[in-house]
């Protein structure tokens, strides 16, 4: 029999009998995208409703929710290594680290994946990184945002709100 996993712990997994097949959701497709668009609309609309034009989500959880993305959600808990915006009639962005951005090719609400400009630098680089992940963020809010200037953040360092 052909090995799916040829990692030795997957053996010492609670089920070995299930060892050598990969996991399986019981449910359907269709069921997974409508509750990937109901949570999606659900923040577009609380978005609309508090007048912000813009989300800008770092919380692993909250990036999970809105698109159905995880990856590294411990280490992503503690470092800004991903994020995401939901921007008013646009697409829903994922900034994702370069080896994770294959995990999301298939989830239909990520619409974009580009490269990331992290903030998580150290030494004499932090304000040119800074400045220009500000400005990105800021060029797709005024592409997007109709005039509305307005962005939620879940959570951001000091450095990345004065830089805003």
């Amino acid at each position: 029999m052909k090995t799916v996993f040829r990692h030795q712990q997957k053996r010492t997994f609670l089920n070995a009998e299930s060892a050598d097949r990969p996991l399986i959701s019981p449910l359907p497709h269709e069921v997974l995208d409508r509750a990937r668009a109901y949570r999606l609309g659900r923040l577009r609309m609380e978005k609309e409703r508090s007048d912000v034009s813009t989300l800008l989500l770092y919380d692993p959880i909250n990036i999970r929710y809105a698109l159905d993305s995880s990856n590294m959600q411990v280490f992503s808990e503690h470092n800004p290594i991903r994020y995401a915006m939901i921007l008013p009639g646009g697409p829903a962005i994922l900034w994702e680290i370069r080896k994770g951005a294959h995990l999301n090719k298939d989830l239909p609400l990520v619409d974009e994946v580009p490269g990331l400009e992290l903030l998580d630098v150290h030494g004499d680089k932090v304000s040119v990184r800074l400045d220009r992940w500000a400005d990105e963020i800021a060029e797709l809010v005024r592409e997007y945002g109709g005039g509305n200037m307005r962005t939620a953040i879940d959570r951001l360092d000091g450095l990345g709100v004065f830089a805003l």
